[in-house]
C-alpha cells in the first residue's frame, strides 16, 4: 500500500463513534481504560482486547507515548482485535504515564488485524500528526465532530495540507 493510498484509507479508520472530547481520567489507567471503550463500543474490539492495552503498559512501560502530550495504546491483533480502526480520546485534563513526554492530553487508541496493517496504520497516523497544529487543534476542539473533520480534511488534501 501507499503513502497516498494509507493516507486516504486513515478517516475510514475513525468512526464518529470512537471520538470522546473533554473526558476526565483519574490517571493513566482510567485513560487507556476510556480510550479502549472507545474502541470496544465501535465493534473494533472485544473488552479482552483493552485489559491487554493496560497488561502492555505495565509489562512494557510507557512505549506508546510517542510524542509530548500523546500517547497511541494499543495491544496484539490476537489479544481481542476485531477489525482495523483507531480512536481519539481527549482528555479535560492531562494523567502521567511516567516518561519524558507527560503529561499526557491525547490518547488515539488503535486496533489491527495483522502487523502489516498495524504498521501501514501507524505509517499513516505519523503522517496526518506530523501535520502542523493538528495536536493542538484536537486539544481546543469542542466536541467530536471538529476531531473528525480533522481526519477528513486528511483524506481530501493527504500531507499537503500542513
Amino acid at each position: 500500500m501507499t503513502s497516498t493510498a494509507s493516507n486516504r484509507d486513515l478517516p475510514a479508520m475513525l468512526t464518529p463513534k470512537a471520538i470522546k472530547v473533554g473526558v476526565a481520567a483519574r490517571d493513566w489507567r482510567e485513560a487507556v481504560e476510556e480510550a479502549g471503550k472507545l474502541l470496544v463500543d465501535a465493534g473494533l474490539v472485544k473488552p479482552s482486547y483493552v485489559g491487554a492495552m493496560i497488561s502492555v503498559m505495565e509489562s512494557s512501560g510507557p512505549y506508546f507515548v510517542i510524542a509530548p502530550g500523546l500517547a497511541v495504546p494499543h495491544a496484539r491483533p490476537e489479544d481481542g482485535a476485531v477489525s482495523a480502526g483507531l480512536g481519539v480520546l481527549v482528555l479535560s485534563q492531562p494523567v502521567c504515564f511516567g516518561t519524558a513526554n507527560d503529561p499526557v492530553d491525547i490518547l488515539i487508541p488503535l486496533a489491527s488485524g495483522s502487523s502489516d496493517k498495524h504498521i501501514e496504520l501507524l505509517s499513516s497516523l505519523a503522517g496526518f500528526l506530523s501535520r502542523s497544529g493538528v495536536l493542538e487543534k484536537m486539544r481546543m476542539a469542542k466536541d467530536s465532530s471538529e476531531v473528525g473533520e480533522l481526519f477528513a480534511g486528511f483524506q481530501c488534501n493527504g500531507n499537503n495540507s500542513r
